[in-house]
């Protein structure tokens, strides 16, 4: 079952373009820059109360739209799309399902780390610590800016979850323009 995760995982990180398509991503530059201009609200210890239901709620979408897309597509519609391309790149279907895969995985990845950060701004084993022993001051000090690194990481991944609305939109876009121009040359 781990190898046969691993496999799948490593074959979309491969079709999805891997690191490289990644750090040249403009929708994770722009998560970022929305993350650092976001700073009053990922600095507060509630964040997470806008974010878990807007990702949630886009995750069960992604989903739906997904397996509508491999559902309800006919076969001749899917085999005009599966094949890797006469230069040799890989097929429309496979970048699609990349880009939904990726999509997939950082929603959910979000979804998690959303949740983490309820546990992350709720509890602090410094306070109970405390109770007991004394803790210097700079220990608090760096707890607080641990959390915030956290906090704007976790966000970051909310926004970059966000901004993927818009890589999948584009995607599907050129997928129904590509069918388009090839049926109709």
């Amino acid at each position: 079952m781990y190898e046969t995760l691993g496999l799948s995982l490593r074959a979309y990180w491969i079709a999805y373009g891997g690191w490289r398509e990644l750090a040249g991503s403009p929708f994770l530059h722009g998560a970022l820059f929305i993350s650092i201009i976001s700073f009053p609200i990922w600095t507060q210890s509630d964040w997470w109360q806008v974010a878990l239901p807007v990702i949630s709620t886009i995750l069960g979408f992604t989903i739906g739209a997904y397996a509508i897309l491999l559902g309800f597509s006919g076969s001749n519609f899917l085999s005009a799309l599966a094949g890797r391309e006469s230069d040799g790149s890989q097929s429309p279907l496979m970048d699609i399902n990349a880009t939904f895969m990726h999509f997939l995985i950082v929603a959910l990845f979000s979804l998690i780390l959303t949740t983490l950060s309820i546990s992350v701004n709720n509890f602090s084993i410094l306070r109970l610590v405390h109770q007991y022993y004394d803790v210097p001051v700079i220990v608090f000090y760096l707890n607080k800016a641990i959390n915030l690194f956290l906090n704007f990481f976790f966000y970051s991944v909310f926004s970059y979850s966000l901004s993927l609305i818009l890589a999948t939109s584009f995607a599907l876009f050129r997928l129904v323009r590509d069918f388009d121009e090839s049926a109709n040359p």
